[in-house]
């Protein structure tokens, strides 16, 4: 008997979900969320894969990163000596590195509100990145 995952999918999506928010709630008082703050030229990039880990593979604690507009992102983290402020303001070269690694966990696509900006950058291999 073949298994139909399109058919158990939106079951197993909900009850994934579900499962995630609550290790969020449960967790709230380990983890806070920090804004950065983009004043500069250089948009803030989305992609397919639009919420990124930047901690190692092996860490313990997740460290998400996720741009809500071209000029304000927000991490939620676990680290409060990486992050010590609630609040903090970036430099061009931070949101270079921030889209980097946006660009190079993209699968497919990637979006911004810089057509310019983002021609030029997807013209970079992934692999020349050095992340």
């Amino acid at each position: 008997m073949a298994v139909d995952l399109n058919r158990t999918w939106p079951i197993e999506t909900y009850i994934y979900a579900t499962n995630v928010a609550w290790s969020f709630v449960a967790r709230r008082d380990k983890h806070q969320i920090t804004f950065l703050e983009n004043p500069t030229t250089v948009p803030f990039i989305a992609g397919d894969q639009p919420v990124i880990n930047l901690n190692e593979e092996h860490a313990t604690e997740l460290c998400f990163y996720y741009p809500l507009s071209p000029s304000l992102a927000l991490i939620y983290h676990a680290e409060p000596e990486r992050f010590p402020q609630d609040r903090m303001v970036l430099s061009r070269f931070e949101v270079e590195a921030y889209n980097a690694r946006i660009f190079s966990r993209s699968d497919t696509q990637v979006y911004s509100n810089d057509p310019a900006y983002l021609e030029a950058l997807v013209t970079l291999p992934k692999g020349e990145l050095g992340l």
